[in-house]
């Protein structure tokens, strides 16, 4: 299983986020770790990734359950956001290139209209026979609401490569999507 999480490393040089996707190994390979040389074996893997700085934390979904595990790299690549990239053998610390495209979109809903619940804060004054006090208070109403929904969808695949395999011998596909309401306008509370 330990051969299977150090596979996935590879997918954390691309993305500032999680992202989930599938490595698929077409054959033996050898990764470079702090404990030596560790070979990954052909397969499909489900797996996912989240990048902090020039260091990714792995999640590798195999046949003994989820594994984590962390690795640093030389430098922090420079990845883009739409296009390709090569990170290098030697930025990534192992015996092959990463060769890869990332593809950014980002897309919205039409305008929308809703009524939600809001407040407001009041100051008025209470008088009684002993006299008139300032007083505050919260009086809670209804306001009207226009926004939009926006989706931002992040596609990356890449293949792995030396010299021997300028095709690549493992390529992977994930992808990440992160949604969000914007708002447009909104109404006074009554």
């Amino acid at each position: 299983m330990k051969k299977l999480l150090l596979a996935s490393v590879l997918l954390a040089l691309v993305s500032c986020n999680e992202l989930k996707g599938i490595l698929d190994v077409q054959k033996n390979f050898i990764l470079k770790t702090s404990k030596g040389e560790t070979i990954v074996n052909p397969g499909s893997y489900k797996s996912s990734l989240n990048i902090k700085k020039n260091k990714a934390i792995i999640s590798v979904n195999g046949q003994g359950g989820d594994i984590k595990f962390e690795i640093k790299f030389n430098s922090n690549p420079n990845i883009p956001d739409n296009g390709q990239f090569i990170i290098s053998k030697s930025e990534s610390n192992q015996l092959f290139d990463i060769k890869g495209v990332n593809q950014t979109t980002v897309s919205r809903s039409g305008t929308k209209s809703t009524t939600e619940p809001c407040s407001m804060p009041y100051n008025d004054v209470v008088c009684t026979p002993q006299g008139c006090f300032p007083t505050t208070g919260t009086k809670w109403g209804q306001k009207r609401t226009d926004y939009y929904d926006q989706t931002t969808t992040r596609t990356t695949q890449f293949d792995l490569v030396d010299d021997s395999d300028v095709n690549g011998f493992a390529h992977f596909k994930g992808q990440q999507s992160d949604s969000r309401r914007v708002i447009i306008r909104e109404g006074t509370c009554f």
